[in-house]
């Protein structure tokens, strides 16, 4: 399975210092995919994706979009977390393209939002992908904390990515 040929990468140095590799959860019926860069060493301690106070306003996100977590497929492009002392960098990335890609693939054709303003080949390789019409970029729910002004450019931009979602029945059929 996917999954399992994630969790088994050595592809890059950043396998020897992982405690997971995250894999989205499968969600054939969801009704919306982001995308992070990488997880932080704070979701890679807690063992998932956008945790404490980043998953906490990214919850309320979600609610005031009218989602539930469970209609939301939640990915990274680099899918094992750097240690504090290390930046991913673009091979790390290369190394890892092939499986977001498959994940895109194996997922319905809903609204993709990536999480991170300065992800500019990331964010061509999925409008590459999955189309521009398709994917949207809003600055990560931990920049958003520490500058809130940023909420309200990616809430505006959110609405615009609610006009696109397909209704819960729509998902599950």
């Amino acid at each position: 399975s996917l999954r399992r040929k994630i969790e088994q990468c050595s592809a890059c140095e950043l396998h020897s210092e992982r405690r997971q590799a995250f894999a989205g959860e499968e969600r054939r019926d969801c009704r919306l995919i982001v995308v992070l860069p990488h997880p932080s060493p704070q979701d890679d301690a807690a063992g998932e994706l956008l945790s404490g106070d980043t998953g906490a306003l990214w919850l309320k996100i979600l609610k005031a979009m009218q989602l539930q977590a469970d209609e939301v497929y939640v990915t990274n492009a680099i899918k094992c977390a750097p240690n504090l002392s290390l930046v991913p960098k673009q091979h790390h990335a290369a190394a890892c393209i092939g499986y977001l890609e498959r994940e895109l693939q194996l997922l319905p054709s809903v609204p993709v939002v990536l999480l991170a303003e300065n992800q500019r080949s990331l964010l061509k390789k999925l409008q590459a992908q999955v189309g521009t019409e398709r994917v949207f970029r809003i600055p990560h729910p931990s920049k958003m904390l520490r500058n809130p002004d940023t909420k309200r450019e990616a809430w505006t931009i959110l609405q615009e990515v609610m006009q696109h979602l397909p209704t819960a029945q729509d998902a599950s059929s």
